[in-house]
């Protein structure tokens, strides 16, 4: 991410030409001033691909994460750095190791349980055919209100959901709910 300038407080008289404070100048003009100016950026906030902010912890906290290659629990501290704000938009930063733990094998059980869901679309020899109006596409929602999982149909739009068939989508009706929770990626 790139800083973006809030303020720049020059502390003695100083006079700029309007070339001087070109956009591409400004860096080397404030340098000629180091010792005599202060520079306060804007805070960076990582964002979700959707634009919603994503709230990092103050620098120095100490947040735990999954390392992707080895599968194992990293403890860092927060400096806000472009690593850090990656694994915070992929939801990868916990303040609380049995946090990190539990979401990792939910993680892992969400892989099972999709995988489980194209084999039984293979078993069915089943593919979503968009140009097929009449075949059913399955999907899955988890309604917060009542604390259950609910199944869809469509038929002409494609969306972000993992589409199924009828016998995978009974098989995900039987599953317990920690399992359709796991299936959705419901943390809570």
């Amino acid at each position: 991410m790139s800083k973006i300038i809030k303020t720049i407080t020059v502390k003695k008289d100083a006079t700029f030409t309007r070339e001087e404070l070109d956009s591409n100048s400004l860096i080397a003009l404030l340098g000629k001033y180091s010792d005599s100016c202060t520079i306060e950026y804007e805070k960076e906030t990582a964002k979700f691909p959707n634009g919603a902010e994503v709230f990092a912890p103050e620098n120095g906290t100490v947040y735990y994460s999954h390392d992707l290659d080895t599968g194992n629990i990293l403890k860092t501290s927060w400096n806000n750095s472009s690593i850090g704000s990656l694994l915070l938009t992929n939801q990868n930063v916990f303040l609380e190791k049995e946090k990190c733990e539990s979401s990792g094998k939910l993680d892992n059980r969400h892989f099972e349980l999709v995988q489980k869901i194209y084999q039984i679309n293979a078993e069915y020899n089943w593919v979503a055919d968009w140009g097929n109006c009449n075949q059913y596409k399955h999907f899955a929602l988890w309604i917060h209100a009542s604390g259950n999982i609910k199944f869809n149909v469509e038929t002409i739009m494609q969306g972000t959901a993992v589409y199924f068939c009828h016998p995978a989508k009974t098989y995900l009706e039987n599953l317990s709910e920690e399992d359709q929770k796991a299936f959705l990626l419901i943390y809570t």
